[in-house]
């Protein structure tokens, strides 16, 4: 799983430090031009990757043990608990990479893609 995230950190770094098919940016050029230009390639890295980029919903259940005066375990009820995170999907077969605590020990795993408007 880190091996999969160093690769897109990679394949984001390169993107943004290549300006993404920009001109290169010569020594010559001011340090605003730097810039423009980092940010071009920052927004067109960005553009490229959002629509792999999903929402993970989860829903998991805690059984709570709450103490009475003397310490003594008092079962609580079941809670469900709601969690948010968020994945890339890294293939075509549609696996999402996401981190681990946001799946742990969830119950349901719901992930939501971008809503095109």
């Amino acid at each position: 799983m880190r091996k999969c995230m160093r690769w897109l950190i990679g394949v984001l770094a390169i993107g943004l430090f290549t300006g993404c098919g920009q001109a290169p940016v010569h020594a010559k050029t001011g340090a605003a031009d730097v810039l423009r230009s980092m940010s071009v390639g920052l927004a067109d890295t960005v553009e490229k990757v959002m629509p792999s980029v999903v929402v993970v919903q989860t829903e998991t259940t805690r059984f709570p043990i709450y103490h009475d005066f003397f310490f003594r375990p008092i079962p609580g009820r079941p809670e469900k608990l709601a969690g948010q995170g968020s994945g890339v999907i890294i293939d075509k077969n549609g696996h999402v990479l996401t981190s681990h605590h946001v799946i742990h020990n969830a119950d349901l795993i719901k992930v939501v893609l971008k809503v095109v408007a």
